[in-house]
């Protein structure tokens, strides 16, 4: 089998790369559309047919400092083991000094980083862009559903900040009023975002964050969202700003036929390694 590269580069050795990308093909954990476990193998296919030189750096991508880490086999004996076992990857690619970069899947499988940081730096912020709040308690008999892919880290004290909301339960609006800040879609005010997150910066990027008409290819689309340029900003100014730890992106759910949106999720990756790594 040929092995899959991010834009199809030739990376460095592991002990080399600055960042690793774990792709998790999983979403036993998804209530509405399915399909997000293809979404990993569809992005790193597609970011293949991305240019790797960046206009707005002017700069050639194509030697940067990124390793892309074999798929993470699911644990389908429980969410909680698929949640331990995550965890424990990202806990050992981050103490060898490299940001974690997961690449799901749904949503459920950010309880193993955001938890992660959540314990390992005390008040972590955690930037959360997303249709959702992701911060139910339980949904569907399960605390590990990825309506509580936020609760987690929420619940270990973490500095929530969330981007591009246009969809929460009454229950969360009254019981996350700590340590939680919320800019609801379509705004995003970038100086007032970084304002409210500490130094430190754990991201968390559900697709679904934009507009549907940009990708449509997502188990829960909500109509509205924010724009490809005000989230392209934003994380550029996170990226030069902040300390970020580790990132991932979620619920990408390609469909067959329709190639734009898993090219849009490669390119805002790609954009997105710019800002940080090179």
């Amino acid at each position: 089998m040929i092995r899959q590269t991010f834009l199809g580069i030739e990376e460095p050795s592991y002990e080399k790369a600055r960042a690793v990308i774990i792709p998790v093909p999983y979403d036993v954990m998804a209530s509405y559309g399915t399909g997000a476990r293809f979404g990993p193998d569809a992005i790193i296919r597609a970011s293949q047919q991305v240019e790797t030189y960046d206009e707005e750096l002017e700069k050639d991508l194509d030697h940067l400092p990124l390793f892309t880490h074999e798929p993470l086999a699911p644990d389908k004996s429980s969410a909680e083991a698929m949640m331990d076992k995550l965890e424990a990857i990202v806990k050992e690619v981050d103490e060898d000094g490299k940001i974690p970069v997961v690449l799901g899947g749904d949503h459920s499988l950010s309880i193993a980083p955001s938890r992660y940081f959540a314990k390992k730096y005390p008040g972590v912020g955690i930037l959360h862009l997303d249709a959702h709040s992701d911060l139910r308690t339980i949904w569907e008999e399960s605390p590990f559903s990825h309506a509580s892919s936020m609760r987690h880290a929420y619940n270990l004290g973490a500095n929530m900040v969330q981007v591009g909301i246009r969809s929460m339960p009454k229950e969360v609006v009254d019981e996350c009023k700590e340590h939680r800040k919320v800019f609801l879609a379509p705004d995003v005010p970038v100086e007032e975002i970084l304002a409210a997150l500490p130094d430190k910066v754990y991201i968390s990027l559900d697709i679904d964050v934009l507009d549907p008409s940009l990708i449509p290819a997502t188990g829960t689309p909500e109509p509205g969202g924010i724009g490809w340029y005000d989230l392209l900003k934003l994380l550029r100014a996170v990226a030069t700003k902040k300390q970020v730890l580790g990132f991932d992106l979620m619920e990408l759910s390609p469909v067959p036929g329709l190639i734009h949106p898993e090219y849009a999720a490669a390119r805002l990756l790609t954009k997105f390694f710019g800002y940080l790594l090179a």
